[in-house]
């Protein structure tokens, strides 16, 4: 993301499961998934942003996009939601050109992406975010 969006900007979150053996233990309950999921509505938390959506998907093959992936992209175009964030850029798929597609679909309806990958900045986010709440506790 260039500029961050303001507070309150509406958030959509997707989440894949990398691998087939995560798939095997159900998607919502896969650790993996759900760690992305709370990666990111932490991430959003400490942004003020409001999550209104979240979309998983199990692995996919080749090109193809998940279930998930296709109905945020489908819901992306009436803009319900700002931006989008992921873990990681791959998480839109093992293929760089499913990925750029992505986002420029995302990018033609006014959609922002998110990574929030960088987890320094993350973590130094969310300690003075505790430290201040510790402050006022005091």
């Amino acid at each position: 993301m260039s500029a961050p969006p303001p507070k309150g900007a509406r958030v959509a979150v997707y989440a894949r499961a990398a691998s087939v053996d995560q798939q095997k233990i159900g998607i919502q309950s896969c650790p993996a998934v759900v760690d992305q999921i709370a990666l990111c509505r932490l991430f959003a938390e400490s942004h003020e942003w409001d999550v209104v959506a979240v979309y998983t998907d199990a692995p996919q093959s080749g090109r193809r996009m998940g279930r998930g992936l296709l109905r945020m992209m489908r819901d992306a175009a009436v803009r319900p939601f700002d931006v989008v964030l992921i873990r990681d850029l791959d998480r839109f798929g093992r293929d760089p050109e499913l990925a750029r597609s992505v986002l420029n679909d995302l990018g033609a309806v006014g959609v922002m992406v998110g990574l929030v990958s960088d987890l320094p900045a993350l973590c130094d986010d969310c300690a003075r975010t505790e430290s201040e709440g510790q402050s006022h506790d005091d």
